[in-house]
């Protein structure tokens, strides 16, 4: 990746821009695109819309000079555009939970849907260690999958925490699994502490 530092400046402002090269900044770009931290990527409006939901059609017409302003970061819109072209995709591993949580929240937004399957799989990796921020996420945008993985382990928390996290149709059924839930752990809790020799401790 190379970056070229750009100062544009006025009779009343200095602007300050990043232009980044990248394996998706095209020479033949018809849409520019800049991040929240003023760093410009160059694309194809056809990709964006054959991969996106978000963006505008490939023909929707567009001032040449005209520059679309996103909110999320450069770093996240990096990744996020790599799943715009049929090449392979870069991984996630080794994104902390913050990065991985705002790459989330991207794929969901522009609704680049090869990017939320890789997100949620890598979501997994959190799951005890943010499982209320998992929670949110997953509840937020129905994966429901996620949602079941976590009643376990959110088994001791107390639905008044969950309540504001919760939409009515997973708080719903969150509620009658936590039931379930919540009566198993305490008598395997009551059973351990009778005897604690006992295979199931």
């Amino acid at each position: 990746m190379i970056l070229i530092f750009t100062v544009l400046t006025s009779a009343w402002s200095c602007s300050f821009y990043i232009h980044i090269l990248f394996a998706v900044n095209a020479s033949d770009a018809d849409v520019v695109i800049h991040s929240s931290d003023n760093v410009e990527f160059r694309l194809h409006k056809k990709n964006l819309e054959c991969t996106t939901g978000a963006f505008p059609s490939a023909d929707t017409p567009v001032d040449p000079d005209e520059i679309v302003r996103l909110t999320e970061s450069a770093a996240t819109l990096e990744i996020l555009f790599q799943f715009i072209y049929p090449r392979r995709f870069p991984s996630l591993k080794d994104l902390d939970f913050d990065s991985l949580i705002s790459l989330a929240e991207a794929a969901e937004k522009y609704e680049v849907v090869g990017l939320i399957y890789a997100c949620e799989v890598n979501l997994r990796r959190y799951l005890t260690a943010h499982p209320k921020r998992v929670l949110e996420f997953s509840a937020k945008h129905d994966h429901l999958d996620l949602v079941d993985e976590l009643k376990p382990i959110l088994v001791e928390t107390p639905l008044s925490e969950l309540t504001e996290i919760l939409p009515d149709h997973v708080y719903k059924p969150w509620v009658s699994g936590w039931s379930i839930l919540t009566k198993a752990h305490n008598f395997l809790s009551a059973t351990c502490r009778a005897s604690s020799e006992n295979n199931i401790c």
